[in-house]
């Protein structure tokens, strides 16, 4: 299983009649990059806003430390993205 990081685009007809373009990265888990890419247009946010994918990337390592996904039963399928520090302890709780 990887890591891939999805870069989006939309358009919002209630900001500026929809003529600027918007962009959100969404990020999911998948063996292999048409796995990914299915996944991301599954995406409740991707579908609801009529995204577009622009752009996907496998992320393998960052600042010299391997991305190694552990699949966790507790978690039921959820993704995680800790807003705050007080969040993030939560993370390192055993």
């Amino acid at each position: 299983m990887h890591l891939f990081v999805a870069h989006c685009g939309y358009y919002d007809r209630s900001i500026a009649s929809g003529i600027f373009e918007h962009h959100v990265d969404l990020i999911v888990a998948a063996e292999d990059f048409e796995a990914a890419k299915a996944r991301v247009k599954r995406h409740p946010d991707f579908v609801a806003r009529s995204m577009h994918l622009d752009g996907l990337m496998a992320v393998e390592a960052v600042d010299g430390f391997r991305v190694e996904l552990v699949a966790d039963a507790a978690l039921e399928g959820r993704t995680l993205t800790p807003r705050t520090p007080s969040s993030w302890r939560s993370l390192n709780k055993t």
